[in-house]
């Protein structure tokens, strides 16, 4: 939706953070027809008895194009965010702190929405904590990635059965 991409960009130069867009597919798209003849759902089919929905196909396809960009980029950590993400404004130094913490991970979820309870704290940083979740196969508003992370998705993709957000709670 062209509003959030213009407030979206509007908060990324707010907070001096470039924000790089990548387009999200539709059931009509080459790349999600592509990913559902390539990677054929008999396995969901047997297993759960229905298919996943058109648009929850485009979703991971269009979570896979994103992470073969950042893959392609050569960067060390990529965050993938939601269009409809709200960024807050120390978000810049949370991810400094973060960075610099130098912690190993695969792929970290960056939620501040209350839709669960979170655990104890992970890790506490100087000024933010890290908590585990109990409701990882919930949607979230951000992912940061590490390139091992994005790469281990990417290779998980041959026998998806569950949509993106499930699929990604699994790791």
């Amino acid at each position: 939706e062209n509003g959030r991409r213009q407030r979206m960009e509007k908060r990324g130069e707010e907070l001096g953070i470039k924000i790089d867009f990548i387009e999200g597919l539709t059931p009509n798209d080459t790349e999600t027809a592509q990913l559902i003849t390539q990677h054929g759902l008999k396995r969901r089919q047997k297993l759960f008895k229905n298919s996943l929905t058109p648009a929850e196909h485009s979703c991971f396809a269009s979570h896979v194009k994103a992470l073969k960009t950042f893959m392609a980029s050569g960067d060390a950590h990529c965050i993938i965010l939601e269009d409809n993400v709200e960024l807050f404004k120390n978000f810049p130094d949370f991810l400094r702190e973060l960075v610099g913490a130098k912690i190993e991970y695969d792929i970290l979820r960056l939620e501040t929405r209350k839709k669960c309870k979170l655990d104890f704290p992970y890790r506490k940083l100087k000024t933010f904590e890290l908590r585990f979740t109990p409701c990882a196969t919930l949607g979230a508003s951000a992912l940061l990635f590490s390139r091992e992370g994005a790469q281990k998705v990417l290779d998980s993709i041959e026998g998806y059965v569950y949509a993106y957000d499930t699929h990604i709670g699994h790791f």
